[in-house]
């Protein structure tokens, strides 16, 4: 079985009082696992931003699970303007082309990725990342005082529930 098992997301924080909260999001990149196999984990991007373009025509990244630098490779293949500063990049995106997806683990990998990697985790430092878990919510737990003052308001929290309650 497949399923998505988190969310990063690459934006911009607020800034002022609280400087950590996210205020616009650029791109957010779902990590999901299984399918045929659970030891792989696919990273794929949805952009919020016209302007943001993948290297080529990637889609996909094949990763072992939690691998360490998943993140990094992930914000490389589908963030590539924010990595022109790293003098490898070209060369991968002519190695890639048209490719959809870059698989890390059965390959074929551009022989210089490991160097375009160490090129761009300084400028990877600079993202603004947030990560979310997905986790089921529960009307108890999502909704609290909410729930009992209007139950009308508490069925979005229940999973698959589009109904009012009795």
């Amino acid at each position: 079985m497949a399923y998505y098992l988190r969310l990063y997301v690459i934006g911009e924080p607020c800034g002022g009082y609280e400087p950590d909260d996210l205020q616009t999001i650029r791109l957010q990149i779902l990590v999901g696992v299984g399918g045929l196999d659970e030891n792989r984990w696919w990273l794929e991007s949805h952009s919020c931003d016209p302007d943001i373009k993948p290297i080529g025509k990637l889609r996909i990244i094949l990763e072992e699970p939690d691998h360490a630098d998943a993140l990094l490779d992930a914000s490389i293949a589908f963030l590539p303007e924010h990595f022109r500063r790293c003098p490898s990049l070209a060369k991968i995106e002519s190695a890639l082309g048209d490719t959809e997806k870059l698989d890390f683990l059965d390959g074929p990998v551009p022989s210089d990725w490991a160097t375009l990697r160490e090129e761009a985790r300084p400028m990877f430092g600079e993202l603004h990342i947030w990560q979310a878990d997905f986790v089921p919510m529960r009307r108890k737990v999502a909704m609290g005082s909410i729930a009992r003052d209007n139950p009308a308001a508490a069925c979005w929290s229940v999973p698959g529930s589009h109904r009012r309650p009795e």
